[in-house]
């Protein structure tokens, strides 16, 4: 596959979102809507991963990074648990 997800943890759930959504001669952001897809299905699936998800597009002109182009579950709110 010309895509890519790397994940930490676990890169399964990507991998599979990967393989179910990939077709050839996609759009460039229809791409770079499938490569969220598979990170988000890797960040949801652990819960010890942040919430950005960053895209590199790599092409012959070179490498364009987005810096959180989807932000995943995050709420603004934080918790009132005390562990007493």
């Amino acid at each position: 596959y010309p895509l890519c997800a790397l994940a930490v943890s676990d890169e399964r759930p990507a991998m599979s979102v990967l393989e179910g959504g990939w077709k050839a001669d996609m759009p460039l952001e229809e791409e770079r809507e499938l490569v969220a897809d598979a990170i988000q299905s890797g960040i949801v699936n652990d819960l010890g991963s942040g919430s950005n998800v960053d895209i590199v597009v790599i092409n012959k002109e070179g490498a364009n990074l987005t810096r959180s182009y989807r932000v995943v579950g995050k709420t603004g709110k934080a918790s009132k648990y005390v562990v007493r």
